[in-house]
């Protein structure tokens, strides 16, 4: 699979969705694509699964989301 746009992938350490090696493998295998997705890990969230990342915890992923998005130069 070649991926021709930039790409973000966002993690959290405690997501029980998605284990983070299952993460790490699966980008592993995407990066091979002409551009390569970039992936966040992020802290795990508190008191929450990490499945609700986007949705509880914008803390942990705006600053990595504004950054991408800056480097492909979207507002």
């Amino acid at each position: 699979m070649s991926q021709r746009v930039p790409g973000l992938w966002l993690c959290a350490q405690n997501d029980r969705f998605w284990a983070r090696e299952a993460t790490r493998s699966w980008h592993a295998a995407a990066s091979s694509g002409v551009t390569p997705p970039e992936l966040v890990m992020t802290e795990p969230l508190p008191d929450r699964d990490g499945h609700d990342l986007i949705v509880h915890t914008r803390f942990l992923w705006q600053a990595p989301v504004d950054a991408f998005l800056k480097r492909v130069n979207l507002p």
